[in-house]
Protein backbone atom coordinates (compact mmCIF):
# COMPACT_ATOMS: atom_id res chain seq x y z
CA UNK A 1 0.00 0.00 0.00
CA UNK A 2 1.56 3.38 -1.16
CA UNK A 3 1.92 5.77 2.27
CA UNK A 4 1.27 9.21 1.56
CA UNK A 5 3.55 12.01 1.01
CA UNK A 6 5.86 8.68 -0.96
CA UNK A 7 7.68 9.46 -3.69
CA UNK A 8 8.83 7.11 -6.20
CA UNK A 9 10.41 6.54 -10.34
CA UNK A 10 12.57 8.13 -12.51
CA UNK A 11 13.06 12.07 -12.20
CA UNK A 12 13.42 12.91 -15.46
CA UNK A 13 10.51 11.65 -16.68
CA UNK A 14 8.26 11.69 -13.21
CA UNK A 15 5.78 14.18 -12.97
CA UNK A 16 6.05 16.99 -10.16
CA UNK A 17 2.99 15.20 -7.68
CA UNK A 18 4.74 11.60 -8.33
CA UNK A 19 7.73 13.00 -6.83
CA UNK A 20 6.19 14.79 -3.43
CA UNK A 21 3.15 12.66 -3.30
CA UNK A 22 2.71 9.18 -5.07
CA UNK A 23 -0.86 8.72 -4.19
CA UNK A 24 -2.30 11.57 -5.72
CA UNK A 25 -1.25 10.67 -9.01
CA UNK A 26 -3.49 9.71 -11.88
CA UNK A 27 -3.37 9.14 -15.97
CA UNK A 28 -1.93 12.91 -16.55
CA UNK A 29 1.09 11.99 -14.80
CA UNK A 30 1.56 8.98 -17.61
CA UNK A 31 0.90 12.04 -20.03
CA UNK A 32 3.38 13.70 -18.39
CA UNK A 33 5.98 11.16 -18.53
CA UNK A 34 4.79 10.47 -22.22
CA UNK A 35 5.90 14.34 -23.48
CA UNK A 36 9.42 13.32 -21.88
CA UNK A 37 9.80 10.87 -24.16
CA UNK A 38 8.23 12.34 -27.12
CA UNK A 39 11.25 15.02 -26.22
CA UNK A 40 14.13 12.41 -25.46
CA UNK A 41 13.01 10.27 -29.22
CA UNK A 42 12.86 13.56 -30.93
CA UNK A 43 16.39 15.34 -29.68
CA UNK A 44 18.20 12.67 -27.99
CA UNK A 45 18.49 14.76 -25.40
CA UNK A 46 17.62 13.69 -21.29
CA UNK A 47 14.67 15.77 -20.76
CA UNK A 48 15.28 17.57 -17.92
CA UNK A 49 13.75 21.17 -17.74
CA UNK A 50 11.44 21.75 -20.30
CA UNK A 51 10.09 24.92 -21.90
CA UNK A 52 8.75 26.78 -24.70
CA UNK A 53 11.86 27.91 -25.66
CA UNK A 54 12.93 24.23 -26.42
CA UNK A 55 13.20 25.01 -30.56
CA UNK A 56 15.04 21.92 -31.59
CA UNK A 57 11.74 20.01 -31.46
CA UNK A 58 10.05 19.92 -35.19
CA UNK A 59 6.97 22.50 -35.38
CA UNK A 60 3.79 21.36 -33.73
CA UNK A 61 5.59 19.19 -31.16
CA UNK A 62 6.33 21.96 -29.17
CA UNK A 63 2.94 22.60 -28.15
CA UNK A 64 1.98 18.64 -27.43
CA UNK A 65 5.41 18.12 -25.59
CA UNK A 66 5.15 21.51 -23.43
CA UNK A 67 1.43 21.09 -23.08
CA UNK A 68 2.24 17.27 -21.84
CA UNK A 69 4.59 18.57 -19.22
CA UNK A 70 2.62 21.62 -17.55
CA UNK A 71 3.86 21.63 -13.75
CA UNK A 72 0.23 21.70 -13.05
CA UNK A 73 -2.03 18.45 -14.22
CA UNK A 74 -4.83 20.62 -15.07
CA UNK A 75 -3.25 22.55 -17.52
CA UNK A 76 -2.05 19.40 -19.50
CA UNK A 77 -3.96 17.10 -21.69
CA UNK A 78 -6.49 15.61 -19.34
CA UNK A 79 -6.94 12.27 -21.37
CA UNK A 80 -4.23 10.66 -24.01
CA UNK A 81 -7.69 10.45 -26.08
CA UNK A 82 -7.01 14.32 -26.22
CA UNK A 83 -3.28 13.56 -27.19
CA UNK A 84 -4.23 11.44 -29.24
CA UNK A 85 -6.35 13.54 -31.27
CA UNK A 86 -3.59 16.51 -31.48
CA UNK A 87 -0.87 13.99 -32.07
CA UNK A 88 -3.25 12.32 -35.19
CA UNK A 89 -3.84 16.26 -36.32
CA UNK A 90 -0.20 16.91 -36.42
CA UNK A 91 1.15 13.95 -38.45
CA UNK A 92 -2.00 12.96 -40.93
CA UNK A 93 -3.92 16.02 -41.42
CA UNK A 94 -1.21 18.65 -41.18
CA UNK A 95 -3.19 20.99 -43.63
CA UNK A 96 -5.87 21.71 -41.34
CA UNK A 97 -3.26 23.37 -39.25
CA UNK A 98 -2.28 25.78 -42.22
CA UNK A 99 -3.98 28.69 -43.82
CA UNK A 100 -6.17 27.46 -47.09
CA UNK A 101 -4.10 30.24 -48.80
CA UNK A 102 -0.71 28.37 -47.77
CA UNK A 103 -2.02 24.73 -48.57
CA UNK A 104 -3.32 25.75 -52.06
CA UNK A 105 0.26 27.10 -52.72
CA UNK A 106 1.98 23.89 -51.87
CA UNK A 107 -0.49 22.10 -53.83
CA UNK A 108 0.26 24.18 -56.71
CA UNK A 109 3.84 23.75 -56.89
CA UNK A 110 3.05 20.02 -56.55
CA UNK A 111 1.03 20.34 -59.85
CA UNK A 112 3.90 22.16 -61.39
CA UNK A 113 6.31 19.42 -60.48
CA UNK A 114 3.89 17.03 -61.85
CA UNK A 115 1.38 18.51 -63.98
CA UNK A 116 -0.38 15.12 -64.39
CA UNK A 117 -0.85 13.53 -60.98
CA UNK A 118 -4.32 13.66 -60.80
CA UNK A 119 -4.91 13.20 -57.36
CA UNK A 120 -2.86 16.61 -56.41
CA UNK A 121 -5.53 18.42 -58.79
CA UNK A 122 -8.15 17.01 -56.97
CA UNK A 123 -7.00 18.45 -53.39
CA UNK A 124 -6.61 21.48 -55.53
CA UNK A 125 -10.27 21.37 -56.69
CA UNK A 126 -11.57 20.51 -53.26
CA UNK A 127 -9.62 23.30 -51.49
CA UNK A 128 -11.32 26.30 -54.18
CA UNK A 129 -14.80 24.53 -53.67
CA UNK A 130 -15.17 23.78 -50.03
CA UNK A 131 -13.73 27.59 -49.31
CA UNK A 132 -15.68 29.47 -51.94
CA UNK A 133 -16.76 32.33 -49.41
CA UNK A 134 -13.03 31.98 -49.22
CA UNK A 135 -12.23 35.65 -51.00
CA UNK A 136 -8.91 36.05 -50.01
CA UNK A 137 -7.90 32.32 -51.47
CA UNK A 138 -9.53 33.10 -55.06
CA UNK A 139 -7.74 36.68 -54.92
CA UNK A 140 -4.57 35.35 -53.99
CA UNK A 141 -4.12 32.43 -55.66
CA UNK A 142 -6.79 31.41 -58.48
CA UNK A 143 -5.17 34.25 -60.83
CA UNK A 144 -1.63 32.56 -60.52
CA UNK A 145 -2.47 28.90 -61.33
CA UNK A 146 0.22 28.06 -64.09
CA UNK A 147 -1.80 27.80 -67.43
CA UNK A 148 -0.43 24.10 -67.84
CA UNK A 149 -1.86 23.61 -64.75
CA UNK A 150 -4.85 25.29 -66.19
CA UNK A 151 -5.29 23.00 -68.92
CA UNK A 152 -5.53 19.55 -67.05
CA UNK A 153 -7.64 21.22 -64.57
CA UNK A 154 -10.20 22.08 -67.35
CA UNK A 155 -9.54 18.53 -69.14
CA UNK A 156 -10.29 17.03 -66.16
CA UNK A 157 -12.87 18.83 -64.33
CA UNK A 158 -14.08 21.43 -66.37
CA UNK A 159 -17.31 21.88 -64.77
CA UNK A 160 -15.36 22.40 -61.32
CA UNK A 161 -13.31 24.65 -62.93
CA UNK A 162 -15.69 26.95 -64.60
CA UNK A 163 -17.75 26.75 -61.38
CA UNK A 164 -14.27 28.04 -59.87
CA UNK A 165 -14.05 30.43 -62.56
CA UNK A 166 -17.41 32.20 -62.29
CA UNK A 167 -16.65 32.54 -58.51
CA UNK A 168 -13.48 33.48 -58.91
CA UNK A 169 -15.07 36.47 -61.82
CA UNK A 170 -17.53 37.53 -58.74
CA UNK A 171 -14.77 38.80 -56.37
CA UNK A 172 -13.07 40.88 -58.76
CA UNK A 173 -16.22 42.55 -60.33
CA UNK A 174 -15.83 45.73 -58.17
CA UNK A 175 -12.80 47.70 -57.50
CA UNK A 176 -8.83 46.16 -57.45
CA UNK A 177 -5.69 47.66 -57.25
CA UNK A 178 -4.33 48.83 -60.41
CA UNK A 179 -1.59 46.17 -60.71
CA UNK A 180 -3.62 43.22 -60.08
CA UNK A 181 -6.13 44.32 -63.03
CA UNK A 182 -2.89 43.26 -64.98
CA UNK A 183 -2.82 40.21 -63.39
CA UNK A 184 -6.28 38.88 -63.77
CA UNK A 185 -6.38 40.15 -67.02
CA UNK A 186 -3.25 38.24 -68.24
CA UNK A 187 -4.59 35.25 -66.51
CA UNK A 188 -8.46 35.45 -68.53
CA UNK A 189 -6.79 36.00 -71.89
CA UNK A 190 -4.82 32.83 -70.95
CA UNK A 191 -8.02 30.80 -69.86
CA UNK A 192 -10.04 32.17 -72.63
CA UNK A 193 -7.98 30.25 -74.78
CA UNK A 194 -8.19 27.45 -72.83
CA UNK A 195 -12.11 26.86 -72.66
CA UNK A 196 -14.50 26.31 -75.27
CA UNK A 197 -17.74 27.49 -73.58
CA UNK A 198 -19.21 30.56 -75.01
CA UNK A 199 -20.64 31.36 -71.73
CA UNK A 200 -17.51 31.51 -69.92
CA UNK A 201 -15.82 33.16 -72.99
CA UNK A 202 -18.43 36.41 -72.74
CA UNK A 203 -18.00 36.34 -68.84
CA UNK A 204 -14.46 36.74 -69.39
CA UNK A 205 -14.34 39.21 -72.44
CA UNK A 206 -16.92 41.23 -70.22
CA UNK A 207 -15.01 41.30 -67.58
CA UNK A 208 -11.69 42.72 -69.28
CA UNK A 209 -13.53 45.22 -71.45
CA UNK A 210 -15.46 46.49 -68.03
CA UNK A 211 -12.72 46.39 -65.88
CA UNK A 212 -9.92 48.20 -68.38
CA UNK A 213 -12.60 50.82 -68.61
CA UNK A 214 -13.63 51.25 -65.36
CA UNK A 215 -9.88 51.45 -63.72
CA UNK A 216 -8.49 53.44 -66.84
CA UNK A 217 -6.13 50.52 -67.16
CA UNK A 218 -3.98 50.40 -70.54
CA UNK A 219 -2.42 47.07 -70.36
CA UNK A 220 -6.02 45.51 -69.65
CA UNK A 221 -7.25 47.23 -72.95
CA UNK A 222 -4.40 46.15 -74.88
CA UNK A 223 -5.07 42.90 -73.84
CA UNK A 224 -9.13 42.92 -74.88
CA UNK A 225 -8.08 44.43 -78.03
CA UNK A 226 -5.35 41.79 -78.90
CA UNK A 227 -8.54 39.35 -77.90
CA UNK A 228 -10.69 40.76 -80.60
CA UNK A 229 -7.93 41.01 -83.35
CA UNK A 230 -6.83 37.15 -82.40
CA UNK A 231 -10.94 36.12 -83.18
CA UNK A 232 -11.88 34.11 -86.12
CA UNK A 233 -14.77 32.11 -84.65
CA UNK A 234 -18.03 33.60 -85.94
CA UNK A 235 -20.04 32.84 -82.44
CA UNK A 236 -16.87 34.78 -80.70
CA UNK A 237 -17.51 37.60 -82.82
CA UNK A 238 -20.74 38.15 -82.55
CA UNK A 239 -20.23 37.54 -78.48
CA UNK A 240 -17.98 40.51 -78.20
CA UNK A 241 -20.10 42.81 -80.64
CA UNK A 242 -22.90 42.79 -78.22
CA UNK A 243 -20.31 43.41 -75.36
CA UNK A 244 -19.22 46.42 -77.21
CA UNK A 245 -22.89 47.65 -77.80
CA UNK A 246 -23.69 47.35 -74.16
CA UNK A 247 -21.74 49.76 -72.56
CA UNK A 248 -20.99 53.06 -74.69
CA UNK A 249 -18.86 54.97 -72.44
CA UNK A 250 -16.23 51.81 -72.09
CA UNK A 251 -17.06 51.31 -76.22
CA UNK A 252 -15.66 54.71 -76.67
CA UNK A 253 -12.45 53.96 -74.29
CA UNK A 254 -11.44 50.75 -75.96
CA UNK A 255 -12.10 52.26 -79.42
CA UNK A 256 -8.94 54.72 -79.00
CA UNK A 257 -6.56 51.58 -79.20
CA UNK A 258 -9.27 48.37 -81.44
CA UNK A 259 -9.83 50.68 -84.30
CA UNK A 260 -6.09 50.97 -85.12
CA UNK A 261 -5.92 46.73 -84.89
CA UNK A 262 -7.03 44.10 -87.32
CA UNK A 263 -10.18 43.22 -86.08
CA UNK A 264 -13.43 41.73 -87.74
CA UNK A 265 -15.33 44.43 -89.46
CA UNK A 266 -18.41 43.25 -87.09
CA UNK A 267 -16.59 44.58 -83.88
CA UNK A 268 -15.27 48.03 -85.84
CA UNK A 269 -18.62 48.89 -86.52
CA UNK A 270 -19.89 48.14 -83.01
CA UNK A 271 -17.92 50.81 -81.95
CA UNK A 272 -19.62 53.88 -81.82
CA UNK A 273 -19.30 57.28 -84.09
CA UNK A 274 -16.41 58.78 -85.86
CA UNK A 275 -13.20 59.65 -83.74
CA UNK A 276 -14.35 63.25 -83.39
CA UNK A 277 -17.33 61.85 -81.82
CA UNK A 278 -15.88 59.69 -79.13
CA UNK A 279 -14.05 62.75 -78.47
CA UNK A 280 -16.85 64.88 -77.62
CA UNK A 281 -18.68 61.91 -75.37
CA UNK A 282 -15.57 61.55 -72.89
CA UNK A 283 -17.11 64.36 -70.53
CA UNK A 284 -14.55 64.39 -67.35
CA UNK A 285 -17.70 64.05 -65.18
CA UNK A 286 -18.92 60.76 -66.39
CA UNK A 287 -15.84 58.61 -66.20
CA UNK A 288 -15.47 56.50 -63.27
CA UNK A 289 -12.12 57.16 -62.54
Amino acid sequence: ITRSFQGIGSAPYSPPEQMADLRTVDARGDIYALGKILYEMFTGELPLHLTWRHTNLPDGYRFIVSKCVEHDPDDRYQSIGELREDFNLLTRNSSQLAAPVTVTQQILQKLVENPHDTEFLRELDMLFSSHGDDEHLYIRVFPNIPLGVVVEYYETLPGNFLRNLERFDSYVSGGLAFSYTDTVANFYRGVYAIVDSIDAKKMILNRIFVMGYTHNRFHVRDVFCTLLEEMDDSDEVLMARDIIRSDRSAANWHAEVALHRSIPSALREAFPGTEEDRDDSRDPDDMPF
